[in-house]
């Protein structure tokens, strides 16, 4: 696997002083709200554990590890 090429990213961060370019738009926009706004709107729900994520996979990675017999 090859990382895309400045060419091959069209799509740049709209943020002020931000450099970073992306292939897909949908990307941009999640780093916009991760990076930059520091959104996290996904809750773990287990145990009282509380911990918020930016990303919805990420939280399933996350509950994977409440899951696991001790």
């Amino acid at each position: 696997m090859t990382y895309a090429s400045y060419h091959d990213r069209p799509y740049p961060c709209t943020e002020s002083g931000c450099e970073l370019r992306f292939v897909r738009s949908s990307h941009v926009k999640r780093h916009v709200d991760t990076v930059h706004r520091h959104l996290r709107p996904y809750q773990c729900k287990y145990g009282g554990c509380g911990k918020y994520f930016s990303r919805s996979d990420n939280l399933k990675q996350h509950e994977k590890t409440h899951q696991r017999s001790p």
